[in-house]
């Protein structure tokens, strides 16, 4: 039996979109037909890095730019395609001046979520996710070159109610990425609580949390971030983000912060 969609859980499917630094999906399925697109851009820098035990330590100035377009479409009633296109720009300074910069098509996506059902409120949804790499991520082995994929099995759990008259959400995402060229497989588990004090704003929270499973004093890293936005309807179907992102924990991973403003529509 497919799962029943409670106007809550629409407003909260749609919302999360907006919100996923990664461009993560929303736990709903998007009903037959229907699609809804995300374009978002980050700017984001980093001054320090932290070792495999998690102490800090100074580096010389990282910084990026991304743009992700990212898109659901309803195909049936309980299955969406996803997909998801970046392009990133990498600036790092060397010692006597010297800086590397590096741009283009970073990576492409292409995946479904299938709703499961309910269960005691709670939507369960299978997520497969492959991930093609189209550009080098600097030179430590154990990051992604041209042509490697990730496979990523995974699944969702979304709920929705109401608090002190306020729409809330919660989903919860978990991932194991199987990882082409040698490198690590990846563990990744992605916690967002969205509500919507007033009519046309939404408040989002996302705690994402991921790890490669190298040794920690080679290839393993680990990574927390914590990422707010608050986004705006500001006509029928469209709605603009601003959110800030940082790193409050790591491991071979750099201390970066950032700003995002993104763009969304639903069609």
């Amino acid at each position: 039996m497919g799962p029943h969609i409670s106007r809550a859980a629409v407003l909260a499917c749609t919302a999360i979109l907006a919100c996923a630094p990664d461009a993560h999906a929303g736990g709903w399925p998007v009903p037959p037909g229907k699609s809804q697109i995300i374009i978002r851009a980050t700017q984001s820098s980093a001054d320090t890095k932290f070792d495999h035990n998690g102490r800090r330590y100074d580096l010389l100035p990282y910084r990026k730019r991304e743009i992700t377009a990212y898109g659901e479409h309803g195909l049936f009633k309980d299955l969406t395609l996803l997909g998801e296109l970046a392009w990133k720009q990498d600036r790092k300074n060397w010692h006597a001046g010297a800086r590397f910069t590096s741009q283009g098509f970073s990576r492409a996506k292409l995946g479904i979520r299938y709703a499961l059902g309910e269960w005691q409120g709670t939507e369960f949804s299978l997520q497969p996710i492959a991930t093609i790499h189209l550009m080098r991520s600097g030179d430590d082995p154990s990051m992604p070159g041209p042509g490697d994929t990730d496979i990523e099995a995974g699944g969702t759990l979304a709920s929705s109610d109401t608090l002190l008259g306020m729409d809330i959400f919660s989903v919860q995402e978990i991932g194991y990425s199987f990882s082409s060229g040698g490198r690590p497989d990846k563990l990744r588990a992605d916690v967002t609580l969205g509500l919507k004090p007033w009519r046309n704003v939404m408040l989002l929270f996302e705690s994402r949390n991921a790890a490669n499973l190298g040794d920690l004093r080679r290839q393993g890293t680990q990574e927390s971030k914590l990422a707010v936005s608050l986004v705006y309807e500001v006509a029928k179907d469209w709605s603009l983000e601003v959110g800030a992102l940082h790193t409050v924990f790591g491991r071979n991973a750099l201390e970066e912060s950032g700003v995002t403003l993104g763009v969304w529509h639903r069609f």
